[in-house]
């Protein structure tokens, strides 16, 4: 019995624990900072990337690369820093993918500390 309760418990912790993702992609932002419309698929043109942390960024600009998926390897198609404010825990800046493709984007603060990383996928419906 002992034992069947302590499985039950240990896969209900598993189940409930469920990270918290960094780095969302969305179709914009809500007056309250919160993403509209995520997900890790998009069509061609501009997205919002939304970066939330559980403690203050303490630095004033983000950096952020994107490295496009290509068979076997990745190829760097973009680097760039952004403005945040120190004292917050979120930010957002738009990107823009023309190009159809796998992406992995990974955002870097303090001390070029990896914050998170996401995979956006852009399909071209035209």
């Amino acid at each position: 019995m002992r034992y069947t309760l302590a499985v039950c418990l240990a896969v209900s912790l598993f189940v409930s624990c469920k990270p918290v993702q960094t780095v969302s992609f969305c179709e914009g932002v809500s007056p309250e900072g919160k993403g509209v419309s995520c997900g890790p698929r998009f069509t061609t043109g501009e997205v919002t990337m939304l970066v939330s942390l559980k403690k203050r960024f303490e630095i004033d600009a983000l950096g952020v690369k994107i490295h496009e998926r290509q068979e076997m390897k990745e190829k760097l198609v973009d680097s760039f820093t952004f403005s945040v404010d120190p004292e917050k825990q979120s930010a957002t800046t738009n990107l823009s993918f023309y190009n159809e493709g796998t992406y992995r984007v990974t955002v870097t603060g303090k001390e070029n500390a990896v914050l998170g990383e996401a995979e956006i996928e852009v399909i071209d419906t035209y």
